[in-house]
């Protein structure tokens, strides 16, 4: 008998971050650390506790504890896409531009990528002086993002950047 496939959602312990950072967000931290301990019992619940912890760092405008927090976290899950493109987000925020490339490519390492990823890693490499590579990986995603106006317009200002340097 065929069976339909069933969507992978990641781990359960994951859709609890959300909960954390409201109950964050109204400053019962009771509630925020009941929740971490509950999930930190889960499958994969150290991943979400650091995912966690991160964000709600972020929420508190603490970018240097944040990235602390998921430089730890991506050691212990150094092929986890998520964690590694959230850090190489917030690496390039803190212009540590070539730590961000090195997150992206590790987000990337062993398959081809999205669009987004792409687009990222782009940026990164603009931003380190590398254009040529840069604009080699807006053409990767304008390839995985057809229709996407947003990565066509990163890409042209790339583009015309590198060409006016």
């Amino acid at each position: 008998m065929k069976r339909d496939p069933v969507p992978d959602y990641g781990p359960m312990a994951l859709y609890y971050v959300k909960l954390a950072e409201l109950y964050d967000s109204i400053g019962n931290q009771e509630q925020v650390e009941a929740v971490l301990k509950e999930v930190d019992s889960m499958p994969e619940g150290e991943l979400a506790v650091g995912l966690a912890r991160a964000k709600i760092r972020l929420n508190h405008s603490d970018d240097e504890g944040a990235a602390a927090i998921l430089r730890e976290v991506s050691v212990r899950y150094p092929d986890n896409y998520k964690v590694l493109v959230e850090l190489g987000d917030l690496e390039f925020k803190l212009k540590d531009y070539k730590r961000a490339l090195e997150s992206y490519n590790r987000a990337g390492a062993g398959w081809f990528g999205g669009a987004q990823l792409h687009l990222s890693i782009a940026r990164s490499l603009r931003a380190t002086g590398r254009d040529s590579e840069a604009v080699d990986q807006c053409r990767m995603a304008e390839a995985l993002a057809t229709p996407d106006v947003d990565v066509k317009s990163s890409c042209a200002e790339i583009r015309a950047s590198a060409k006016n340097k």
